[in-house]
């Protein structure tokens, strides 16, 4: 791992959740009839434009049901699809690892952390003023490493059953080439 931040470790962590989440939105939105249905259709001037067929219950449907639920439940409703699709089957571990990249990304998102990009190892957390568990870069550094494990395990694994195969290479330095 390169030398990050805690505020780059931060971004990329709270980022590779919201994208997790938003892949599960797109499963579950999917899997209860809310597909995607592009249509081409000529505009007023006679020009070729694509619409999103059923544009408003898929917003509806999001407004009032997915942006209502937190991570957890969209986890239990996935767990529900992979149940009743007897084809998939997914490692009785993964669902661990989700809730920890939950809570890796609740420590990022909820504590207060320096804002000195570069801190010497030897100045305490208690000497710059912060109420936070988490004394120093070392274990913000393991926070970050265990997110990212955590998070490429579920999300390819995921990404496999309902999707094609996703090379968590590919995700890592598209995260990187992001910032």
């Amino acid at each position: 791992m390169e030398n990050k931040t805690i505020a780059e470790m931060r971004h990329e962590v709270i980022d590779n959740t919201i994208r997790l989440e938003l892949m599960l939105e797109d499963i579950i939105q999917t899997n209860m009839g809310f597909e995607m249905d592009l249509q081409e259709e000529e505009n007023e001037d006679g020009e070729s434009e694509v619409v999103i067929g059923n544009e408003k219950g898929i917003k509806k449907f999001r407004k009032f049901f997915l942006d209502k639920i937190n991570l957890d439940r969209k986890f239990e409703i996935i767990k529900t699809i992979i149940k009743e699709d007897s084809k998939n089957s997914v490692p009785t571990n993964i669902w661990e690892y989700a809730k920890r990249v939950k809570e890796i990304r609740n420590i990022f998102a909820h504590t207060l952390a320096p804002k000195y990009p570069e801190r010497p190892r030897t100045l305490k957390m208690e000497a710059l003023d912060y109420d936070c568990p988490i004394k120093n870069v070392e274990d913000w550094k393991k926070l970050y490493e265990e997110h990212t494990k955590s998070f490429n395990f579920v999300y390819e694994t995921i990404s496999k059953l309902f999707y094609i195969k996703i090379d968590t290479k590919e995700l890592e330095s598209f995260s990187s080439k992001e910032e």
